[in-house]
C-alpha cells in the first residue's frame, strides 16, 4: 500500500493534485505486511494483467494461454470467473514469504470433474516425494468439501498439512478466508471470521522453503468458480498481535462482498 502523510493546517495552490481515498484504502490501507493485492475491479483484459494494488507499477500476468474472465458475484461485485473453458493463472512476479504469511481471499469454488486441486495458490514445479519440501499450496479439493494448506505443487491432492474439512459443500456459499502460517503459530484456517482450523504441530510451524521465489509460485491456477480479492501479507493474522488487523479485512470484505 501507499503510505500517505497528512499534514493538517497545510495549504495548496488551487490547481494542486488532490488525493482521494479509495474505499478499501480507508478500510484496510493502515494494515503492515501488504504484499499483493489482486482486484478484479483493477484488469486489464487485453493484455491479461491484474494490477497488484500493494506494489507500484506491479502487475500479475497471465501464464500461457490463460486469461482473465470478469463475472460477479449475487451482490454484484466484481469476480474472476475461472471456468474450463477461461481458466486463469496468475504469476505475481514476487516472493513467498517464507515466514510469517497470511492468504487472504474471497471465493464461492465450484464443483471439478476431474482429480485435481482447485488452487488459490501453488507451486509451480516439484515432486510430492520431495523430503523437506515445503510449498506454497492451498486450494479446494474437487468436492469442495475440504479446504486445504498442502505439501507438494501444481494441482495433484498430495500431503496435507491442515485441512478444514466443511459440514456442507464450500461451492453453496461465497465466504471470505484467511489462511495463515507461521513458525511461532503454525497453520490456521480462518472462514468469514471464526477460525475453523489450526495446528501448531512441529509440521504446522515448518517454513516455507521451496519454490517462494518470485515466479515461481502462481495464483488461481486450477480454480473453478468465481473469485473476489487474492492477498498475500508477510505477517501472520493468527497472531494475538495482528487480531485487530484480522478483524478489519474481515469485517471489510464481508460488507463489501454481501457475506452474512
Amino acid at each position: 500500500m501507499q503510505a500517505i502523510q497528512i499534514v493538517k493546517g497545510a495549504t495548496a495552490p488551487a490547481d494542486a493534485q488532490v488525493y482521494t481515498f479509495t474505499q478499501e484504502g480507508q478500510a484496510i490501507g493502515n494494515i503492515t505486511g501488504w504484499e499483493m493485492l489482486l482486484d478484479p475491479n483493477y484488469v486489464n483484459i487485453a493484455a491479461k494483467t491484474v494490477l497488484n494494488r500493494c506494489k507500484y507499477k506491479s502487475t500479475a500476468v497471465c501464464d500461457g494461454t490463460t486469461v482473465v474472465n470478469i463475472g460477479q458475484f449475487a451482490n454484484t461485485q466484481k469476480a474472476f470467473e475461472t471456468t474450463d473453458t477461461n481458466q486463469t493463472r496468475l504469476n505475481p512476479n514476487i516472493p513467498f514469504p517464507a515466514d510469517n504469511w497470511s492468504v487472504v481471499f474471497v471465493a464461492k469454488p465450484t464443483v471439478k470433474t476431474d482429480s485435481n486441486m482447485n488452487t488459490i495458490v501453488t507451486a509451480n514445479t516439484g515432486s510430492p516425494t520431495d523430503v523437506d519440501k515445503y510449498r506454497p499450496k492451498i486450494g479446494f479439493t474437487p468436492s469442495t468439501n475440504n479446504l486445504a494448506i498442502m505439501l507438494g505443487s501444481a494441482l495433484a491432492q498430495n500431503e496435507t498439512r491442515l485441512t478444514y474439512a466443511s459440514p456442507t459443500p464450500l461451492s453453496n456459499e461465497t465466504a471470505v478466508y484467511i489462511v495463515t502460517g507461521s513458525s511461532k503459530n503454525g497453520l490456521a484456517i480462518y472462514k468469514n471470521g471464526v477460525k475453523v482450523a489450526s495446528s501448531t504441530t512441529d509440521n504446522a510451524k515448518k517454513l516455507l522453503n521451496d519454490q517462494i521465489g518470485a515466479g515461481e509460485w502462481h495464483v488461481l491456477r486450477g480454480a473453478r468458480g468465481l473469485f473476489g480479492y487474492v492477498g498475500l501479507l508477510s505477517i501472520d493474522l493468527n497472531d494475538n498481535a495482528n487480531k485487530g488487523f484480522r478483524d478489519q479485512i474481515n469485517q471489510f470484505l464481508m460488507s463489501k462482498y454481501g457475506v452474512v
